[in-house]
């Protein structure tokens, strides 16, 4: 993919710009409850922070990756992994679905973090699962609808808002975590990857992919 100029990436830019509802957003994550179904475990009232909810929709992420790398035709499995998720109840709750975004933006930044402290390169797949991140993303905004069928720009737009909250939310916690070890390559090539995939689509994104790149500035 080619590498893209971003200089809204700048760190200190980046952590400036979690918004006060999008820490508020990480607040109703870690304390909020939901009945949600995931893979083979049912949990019922569970909180969405408690391990077992996090081990499967790390889960899942990991079979989206596996799908990613291994797929003859990606975006048609994107599809039936996307009928799996609905029928497990992970995109049918916002605390639900903000947590699963999240998990996936934690899960593809430390595996990159593994993978470089055992030697690993591109060439070894160290960015593959950031790069299925950013695939699945791009097609969650391509296939985005309004329920109410009354903007659909509207809709894919604040959808991507949504997803951008959360991986600035992870970028920031990353970042007070390690401090002078902080490794921004991965968030770095989550948005040139994502740049990359929107424009790949933009004739399916119509007006809306102009709104989603405000969005991204």
């Amino acid at each position: 993919m080619s590498a893209c100029s971003l200089p809204l990436l700048h760190t200190r830019q980046l952590i400036r710009s979690v918004s006060d509802s999008s820490m508020e957003l990480l607040q109703q994550l870690e304390t909020r409850t939901a009945a949600v179904e995931v893979g083979p475990v049912s949990i019922a009232k569970a909180a969405v922070n408690e391990p077992a909810v996090r081990e499967q929709l790390t889960f899942c992420f990991a079979e989206w990756v596996r799908l990613y790398q291994q797929s003859y035709n990606v975006e048609k499995s994107f599809v039936d992994f996307v009928v799996q998720l609905q029928k497990q109840g992970i995109l049918n709750g916002e605390e639900i679905s903000s947590l699963f975004f999240r998990v996936c933006a934690e899960v593809s930044v430390d595996s990159y973090i593994k993978h470089k402290a055992a030697g690993g390169t591109p060439a070894t797949g160290i960015f593959q699962p950031v790069d299925a991140f950013a695939k699945l993303i791009t097609f969650m905004i391509k296939y985005h609808a309004d329920p109410t069928g009354a903007n659909n720009d509207k809709a894919k737009v604040h959808y991507m808002t949504k997803v951008l909250s959360i991986v600035v939310l992870v970028l920031a916690n990353s970042h007070e975590e390690l401090g002078p070890h902080f490794q921004q390559k991965p968030f770095f090539r989550f948005f040139s990857s994502l740049l990359s995939n929107l424009s790949a689509i933009e004739v399916h994104l119509g007006p809306a992919y102009y709104q989603i790149l405000v969005a991204l500035r």
